[in-house]
């Protein structure tokens, strides 16, 4: 066998339609990966190296991922390298048009059962009809980043009862992000992973209804993944009140995002309704929202902690019922608070990676999230003896199942209290 000595070259024309082109003995062909491409992001930056986009990036009108793009440059030079090892046993020099014939025979694009452009088809449908909010569309390019990782060649026929157990198997073994992932541990932990398959389902569901593939080719019989349930993190009146009370320089940032996160410990709102919250949104001792999350219109009633906040910004320029400040930002933002207010109580985080059991204890300051003001509302409410159907009055919740772990924590409270008497 005589090894055939090539070069293979990827090009972006001016049209940004990416090309691949081979060299072999004094033979050159150029060959459409029918995919466009930027070769600068909105900011400026480069995105293309010559071989590879950058990961996180999307490109061409129809917003492909980079996962997808470099997933597709993967699979082709692979067949690159197939063809010639199949001229190479026969010794024998390909001649263009015999090397196109073979490239074509297997068309990137033409192949409508393939996962990842079936996935992209997924991602568009929910963004248009069904609505997703930017969390969701986030999490689903995210799974479809690590479904093209995982099946990157792979079409609906291809799947099995077993896919999704395995790509929960994938996840937990392989070190996909390195984003909250401890130091010595290979993959996602089982909860994650759970979560993600749960998105590769839905698609798989979608399929389904669309009559792409039937439900008993890739329904699992069963998913028994070890898992712990996160404890719920939330201020206790004592740490409340110490946060409420911690001298700030007026106006500054941590003043801003101290009243941001009190106002959604006294109204329930999660962020994203907080943060939507407008001044023509309150009327007298109460105000309307209707939830991004579930589109659920509910009435809050004020109390005299959420009335002084609003009232403290109620004569600014902006609309807004209260200061602008990203998620990402306010998290960070929450986390210097409860250190500077001693928000210190030990927490303990246990997490399963694959069978083995992850232990850590960690200062409940660095836990503190903004969705930790509404399960503190949920948790004081109850605690103050408001009955359940009440509270998930203002917290739009639809049933008790959402309830029950808020629920559990101050059934515990009261007993513990009652212990007191015994002293």
């Amino acid at each position: 066998m005589t090894p055939i000595l090539r070069r293979v070259t990827l090009t972006v024309e001016k049209n940004q339609y990416l090309r691949m082109q081979i060299s072999w003995n004094s033979h050159r062909i150029r060959i459409s990966l029918g995919v466009s491409i930027s070769k600068l992001d909105q900011r400026g930056r480069p995105t293309w190296d010559g071989m590879r986009v950058r990961k996180n990036t999307f490109h061409g009108p129809r917003k492909i991922p980079a996962a997808t793009i470099n997933a597709i440059i993967t699979a082709f030079e692979r067949r690159v390298d197939e063809a010639f090892l199949n001229f190479e046993l026969t010794d024998s020099i390909p001649t263009p048009q015999q090397l196109k014939a073979i490239l074509k025979d297997k068309p990137l694009k033409s192949d409508k059962n393939r996962i990842s452009t079936l996935f992209l088809d997924f991602l568009r449908d929910g963004e248009k009809t069904r609505q997703w909010s930017e969390n969701t569309t986030r999490s689903v390019r995210n799974v479809g980043n690590l479904i093209n990782k995982y099946l990157p060649d792979a079409t609906l026929e291809d799947l099995t009862p077993d896919t999704i157990p395995n790509f929960i198997s994938y996840q937990v073994n392989h070190r996909l992000s390195s984003d909250n992932i401890p130091a010595g541990q290979p993959g996602y932990s089982n909860s994650s992973a759970l979560k993600n398959a749960g998105i590769l389902r839905w698609f798989l569901k979608w399929a389904t209804y669309k009559g792409l593939i039937p439900e008993k080719q890739w329904k699992p019989l069963r998913i028994d993944v070890k898992r712990i349930r996160r404890p719920v993190i939330y201020l206790t009146w004592e740490e409340l009140t110490r946060l409420e009370k911690l001298p700030l320089e007026p106006s500054s940032e941590l003043d801003r995002a101290r009243d941001f996160f009190i106002f959604c410990c006294f109204s329930s709102l999660r962020y994203s309704d907080a943060a939507a919250l407008r001044k023509s949104d309150i009327r007298q001792n109460r105000f309307a929202v209707t939830t991004q999350k579930t589109s659920t219109n509910i009435l809050i009633d004020l109390n005299d902690h959420s009335r002084a906040i609003l009232e403290k910004y109620r004569d600014t320029d902006s609309p807004y019922a209260l200061p602008r400040i990203t998620n990402n930002r306010l998290n960070h933002l929450l986390k210097e608070l409860g250190r500077i207010a001693g928000i210190d109580t030990p927490v303990r985080i246990s997490q399963y990676y694959g069978p083995q059991r992850i232990d850590r204890t960690l200062p409940k300051h660095e836990l503190l999230t903004t969705h930790c003001g509404r399960r503190t509302f949920i948790c004081q409410a109850l605690m103050l003896g408001i009955p359940p159907q009440v509270v998930m009055k203002w917290t739009g919740h639809a049933d008790y199942a959402a309830m029950r772990p808020y629920i559990e924590i101050a059934d515990q409270t009261k007993a513990d209290a009652m212990t007191l008497f015994n002293r």
